[in-house]
């Protein structure tokens, strides 16, 4: 990572670290096998993954929130645009999640998706 990479977060760009980690696992496959990618990947990960499978919590706040109110309706969530604002460059989302015609929660985002699973987060917490 460069200088001006780091200083400017990248070393906590999620995006960036995931690409990252997706190169190491390519070149260990292409330069030691299938067979050394599985021990790195146990090696480093297996605590990890069992703890999100046990939890859950590798889920993100749609697919809960989704799972929930299918138990309780057996109807998922509809998610609604409610407001658009700003130029087409930089708009800001406000998106309201729906069950059974009630509004659960709004979000706020940059993006449609990033408003939703704010909505969603929302809803999830004043569910429980």
């Amino acid at each position: 990572m460069s200088k001006g990479e780091r200083e400017s977060g990248g070393a906590n760009n999620i995006s960036l670290l995931a690409n990252a980690l997706e190169a190491m696992i390519g070149a260990i496959f292409l330069d030691q096998g299938l067979k050394a990618v599985e021990k790195f990947i146990h090696h480093h990960f297996s605590p990890i993954l069992k703890e999100l499978l046990q939890t859950g919590s590798f889920k993100d706040a749609k697919s809960l929130l989704q799972e929930k109110t299918q138990a309780k309706t057996t109807q998922s969530p509809v998610y609604k645009t409610l407001k658009e604002e700003g130029p087409d460059h930089d708009k800001t989302f406000t998106i309201g999640v729906f069950s059974s015609n009630k509004l659960l929660a709004t979000g706020v985002g940059k993006s449609k998706q990033q408003a939703e699973e704010k909505a969603a987060k929302i809803a999830l917490e004043d569910l429980l």
